[in-house]
């Protein structure tokens, strides 16, 4: 609060969070004894209050180095100028020495930069659906979907291009099958697919920076990048009783496709190694992705099982089982791993 007033340091301090969420659901019979509905859908608005700062040059700073700026690089005074705001805090947080040509050296002091209290809120909905259903007296459906999705614009930042927000939805659907062939015997089969999508808007500048300067860097050079993501699956399981044996087999096979946008430094990151180096436009430093961004890379996933628990006696039962697992590794990843075909998971047990 040093040389602000009182009015100014409580806007500056104030914190302020407001959480609301609402639910609302229902089900019911869509056919008597036959069909069942439920659903839901609920909402939350989320508002909160940031005060974010960072350092910043001083006003006495920016007035030394228009004084000498024919020193300097042609628009290097006015890049500093038009990418950092002025300090609004006068607490001090050190300063930088630049030596000049002519054998001068000019002091740059380092402040504090905050825009005080600023607004910041997340929205997220989500919706589901799920219907089960009996056909005759040996199959039973139910089928679920579920969608949500979330906008977050990033938590405030002191620079406001460097604030980085992201938008995302995520699918999913699943079937299930239960079917009654006989006392004994019962088969239960599920489908899932489910998607994400999720995006970080690209609203920044190259990346930028100016080591040893104490002041924040410029741009993100992880962003822009986006996903989605696919999963498709299917399993089926066997639950079968035969005498002393109670026995469950089945199989499972699963499709994860990804598809992928992300290159660091894709628009570009520039440092310059100390302020007087930029000031003067030397030892510069320039990277800038060039490869291709895009990553689009499926993943299987199969496996087999076999369990048997086995009453010898009342008082002995074993459990015997084996399992069969295939994982492939998609375009050689993790050191051009290769894809383990012999993962076999064998079981015993005694209760």
């Amino acid at each position: 609060a040093t040389g602000v007033s009182d009015y100014i340091a409580l806007r500056r301090s104030r914190g302020v969070t407001v959480d609301n969420t609402l639910v609302v659901g229902g089900g019911g019979p869509i056919k008597k004894n036959h069909t069942f509905f439920f659903t839901n859908y609920d909402r939350n608005w989320f508002r909160t209050t940031a005060v974010p700062i960072t350092t910043a040059l001083a006003p006495e700073a920016f007035t030394t180095l228009r004084a000498n700026n024919s020193l300097f690089a042609p628009g290097a005074v006015d890049f500093l100028a038009n990418s950092y705001p002025v300090a609004n805090d006068p607490t001090p947080r050190g300063s930088l020495s630049v030596a000049l040509p002519d054998g001068r050296s000019i002091v740059l002091p380092i402040q504090q930069l905050s825009p005080g209290a600023v607004g910041y809120g997340t929205n997220f909905h989500r919706g589901l659906a799920k219907i089960d259903t009996r056909w005759g007296n040996n199959d039973t459906f139910s089928s679920r979907f579920l969608i949500d999705d979330n906008f977050d614009p990033g938590a405030p930042q002191a620079i406001v291009r460097n604030r980085v927000g992201s938008v995302s939805r995520n699918w999913s659907w699943t079937t299930n099958h239960v079917r009654t062939w006989s006392p004994s015997l019962v088969s239960e089969s599920r489908f899932t697919w489910s998607t994400r999508d999720i995006n970080f808007p690209n609203n920044l500048p190259f990346a930028f920076s100016i080591s040893g300067s104490g002041l924040p860097a410029l741009g993100n050079q992880n962003f822009p990048q986006f996903r989605n993501d696919n999963v498709y699956e299917i399993n089926n399981t066997q639950s079968w009783v035969k005498g002393k044996h109670n026995m469950r087999f089945g199989g499972q096979y699963l499709l994860y496709k990804l598809n992928s946008f992300f290159a660091p430094t894709f628009d570009g990151a520039v440092t310059y190694p100390s302020m007087a180096d930029f000031l003067f436009d030397r030892n510069a430093n320039f990277n800038r992705y060039a490869g291709n961004a895009q990553v689009d890379e499926p993943t299987h996933e199969l496996a087999f099982f076999l369990q048997d628990d086995y009453r010898i006696t009342k008082a002995l039962t074993l459990n015997l089982g084996v399992r069969y697992e295939y994982t492939s590794a998609p375009a050689g990843y993790y050191s051009n791993a290769k894809a383990d075909i012999n993962n076999w998971a064998p079981r015993f047990g005694f209760a």
